[in-house]
């Protein structure tokens, strides 16, 4: 085994977690958004917990934590025109390369119809670590059981607001939907503090397990309301990158969830 705790030795574990789409309004038209994610807290008996926040995009569009910053103030609607910088967002997407990837990847990645055949990928990159201390860096992808089959803009235009979730709950009518958890592990090249540099297609890949969803529930007054999904939170077995995103990440989670908890209270 590449990995090493009381986490790696159940055969079944309880799991609580979030399916969401991308956007920083509360309410969304969910077939329009471009971006989905799902986030988990699994459980091992003796406390441990490890925390995923997983997207369905591959890679960050952006390689550094300061770079990420100059996006998150551009994007913010100018107080008189209501507009976004879009200089600087310009600049930003001519400046790096990732950020053209990442436009590409949103112009022509498969736009799924159901949450239940999205991939979603940790997109950053961690260490397991074996009892002999050694660490394998990896990334991995939950990769869907049910077939994936696309909308075009007209069905995502005319589509429920609630159409993933509405598709959710008669699917899960049927029975529990299940993705595998597939390993890649990285060749000895492979940058592991940049997440917006994708691995190559041809790295090893081990599946590591499977996730079964059984119920879906409204978020607000349910168990993972009270959960902050911060992809820091990692059992014995496994160990954090260096990637400075991954950090800022852990902060601005914190930041969010303490705002949610202050707005239902």
């Amino acid at each position: 085994s590449i990995a090493h705790g009381s986490l790696f030795t159940q055969p079944r574990l309880p799991v609580v977690g979030r399916l969401s789409v991308g956007g920083g309004g509360p309410v969304v038209a969910e077939a329009t958004a471009r971006v989905r994610s799902l986030a988990l807290q699994i459980s091992a008996p003796d406390g441990q917990q490890w925390r995923m926040a997983m997207n369905s995009f591959p890679f960050f569009s952006l390689p550094t934590a300061e770079a990420c910053l100059q996006q998150a103030r551009a994007r913010r609607p100018d107080p008189v025109s209501g507009q976004p910088d879009t200089a600087t967002l310009t600049a930003l997407q001519q400046r790096y390369p990732s950020a053209r990837a990442f436009a590409r990847w949103a112009a022509n990645a498969p736009w799924t119809d159901s949450w239940a055949s999205t991939d979603y990928h940790s997109v950053h990159s961690y260490l397991l670590v074996d009892a002999q201390g050694r660490h394998t860096p990896v990334r991995w992808t939950f990769v869907p059981a049910a077939e994936a089959t696309s909308m075009d803009g007209e069905q995502r235009r005319n589509a429920a607001p609630d159409h993933l979730t509405s598709e959710m709950q008669q699917r899960l009518a049927r029975g529990p939907v299940r993705w595998d958890m597939q390993m890649q592990l990285a060749g000895p090249d492979d940058d592991i503090n940049d997440p917006s540099t994708p691995w190559p297609e041809s790295r090893q890949r081990r599946r590591a397990g499977s996730l079964w969803l059984e119920a879906l529930q409204p978020e607000q007054g349910n168990a993972c309301a009270a959960v902050n999904f911060d992809p820091t939170v990692v059992p014995q077995g496994v160990a954090l990158s260096d990637d400075p995103i991954l950090a800022v990440r852990s902060a601005v989670y914190a930041q969010s969830w303490n705002r949610r908890q202050r707005e239902q209270a």
